[in-house]
């Protein structure tokens, strides 16, 4: 089958709406992006043909003339959701108008936007991780989990009645970025407040890039069938400032109410459920599908990993020896604009180029990267988006590295540590660990910086640290 030439977006002017089109316009196989909605796309591409359309129109399959592919995202999320006969009206009647509207133009593969939510919230989600086979119930007091729930029955229904139509179903969990959210700024300094009550279940958090790489490749791929997407590592809210290095700031349950009367005299155009439905029970699920079948991997893997991006501190959870020790790698580069090699040492590097991301899990999460330049090297506090690969460990892990408890090689072939990307680019760590043990062992009075700096990350190490 010819790869996908003109694809169509309907929701295009929404959240992940614009970010599928900065992904949409890289893609070199693909010379034209239909955006419907009911508002134009902040996109002003070449590529991209601004369409103002609304899903519930009988007519709505003429803008897809000549489309051989779908991306379905026009849905009611959480705003504009006041009045219930419009949103199911646009979240189920929509969708069924669009996508037979798109079989009837000749599109041949659709990519639909699920959620998580439609598997619901419920008792029995707490057993375990929720497979793509789990059932899909929604909530009848939600009205997105229900509408998510109707819409995923229909539409896989619909492809099997159209076995020559490839079409996919993606289910995101909550999904967060620059774009669509900002960063997550804290409030009054480093307090970030959240709701206590409920049950505080664990909650996925994905980065609005993975997300939109993931339908991207369920595109390019014309995958069939459904596919979770989420991070790994899921953590209750009443967690998130600790991983971000902030204070967390209890608010009562009772603002609930006060959110409520806010909904009602229109002062606010979210719903209070949204507030509600997450001290429920969990919607923890698995996207091992997805890594297997589409070969999704995330910049940022964990929901940790995203919560520190957004907040702008990738170092926050760090223990205090690897903030010692990358921090000071770090200062340096921003400070000479690289670290000092020797010249056999700038010679062999001017092999590498790119940069490698290094992830550290467990206790003490944190994010570096370290890019390679025409023999200069550098280390740098947060992921790479564009990083040729991506290698994680648990910061334990790598400080027995360090003090020579662990070798690499046992390390790597026991899967203490995990490779993505380039294998060329995983010597990194070797690197990093043999120039620290030479730097921290160098003997004579010049060396006696270099000691004393050694001892002090090793001292202050993950087993060892009281304070992060």
């Amino acid at each position: 089958m010819p790869e996908p030439r003109r694809v169509a977006v309907t929701g295009a002017a929404g959240r992940l709406g614009r970010v599928m089109l900065d992904r949409l316009v890289l893609a070199p196989e693909i010379d034209r992006v239909v955006a419907l909605d009911l508002r134009p796309p902040a996109a002003s591409h070449a590529k991209v043909e601004s369409v103002i359309a609304d899903v519930r129109d009988p007519e709505v399959g003429r803008h897809f003339a000549g489309c051989d592919s779908l991306i379905h995202l026009a849905f009611v999320v959480e705003r504009g959701s006041r009045d219930p006969r419009r949103t199911d009206s646009i979240n189920v009647g929509g969708t069924e108008n669009a996508l037979r509207a798109a079989i009837d133009a000749g599109v041949d593969t659709i990519v639909h936007a699920s959620s998580v939510a439609a598997y619901g919230f419920h008792p029995e989600n707490q057993s375990g991780p929720l497979t793509e086979d789990a059932p899909i119930r929604g909530n009848e007091d939600f009205y997105y989990a229900r509408t998510k729930a109707a819409t995923d029955r229909w539409v896989t229904e619909l492809g099997a009645a159209h076995p020559d139509v490839a079409v996919s179903l993606l289910r995101p969990s909550i999904f967060l970025g620059p774009r669509g959210n900002g960063r997550l700024r804290p409030f009054h300094g480093r307090l970030f407040p959240y709701v206590t009550g409920g049950s505080d279940p664990p909650t996925h958090v994905t980065h609005e890039d993975d997300v939109a790489e993931a339908f991207y490749l369920a595109l390019s791929q014309r995958a069939r069938g459904a596919f979770n997407i989420a991070t790994g590592d899921p953590l209750p809210v009443s967690a998130w400032a600790e991983n971000m290095g902030m204070r967390p700031m209890p608010i009562p349950a009772g603002a609930l109410s006060l959110a409520e009367l806010a909904y009602r005299a229109r002062l606010i155009d979210v719903s209070p459920e949204w507030l509600r439905v997450g001290r429920r029970y969990p919607i923890v699920v698995s996207s091992a599908r997805a890594r297997r079948q589409l070969r999704w991997h995330p910049r940022y893997p964990t929901t940790g990993a995203v919560l520190r991006a957004l907040a702008g501190r990738p170092h926050a959870a760090a223990s205090r020896g690897t903030k010692i020790l990358f921090g000071t790698l770090a200062t340096i580069t921003r400070v000479r604009g690289s670290l000092p090699v020797d010249e056999r040492a700038r010679q062999e590097l001017r092999a590498f180029g790119g940069s490698a991301n290094l992830m550290f899990t467990g206790a003490h999460p944190s994010e570096w990267h370290v890019r390679f330049s025409g023999g200069r090297v550098g280390v740098y506090r947060g992921i790479d988006p564009s990083a040729r690969s991506t290698t994680s460990m648990k910061e334990e892990v790598f400080f027995r590295l360090l003090d020579g408890e662990l070798s690499y090689a046992h390390a790597n072939m026991t899967g203490k540590i995990r490779h993505h990307g380039e294998g060329n680019m995983s010597m990194i760590v070797g690197a990093i660990v043999g120039g620290f043990r030479q730097a921290a062992s160098a003997e004579g009075r010049a060396a006696a910086p270099a000691r004393v700096w050694g001892r002090l990350v090793m001292r202050n190490g993950p087993e060892r640290s009281t304070s992060r």
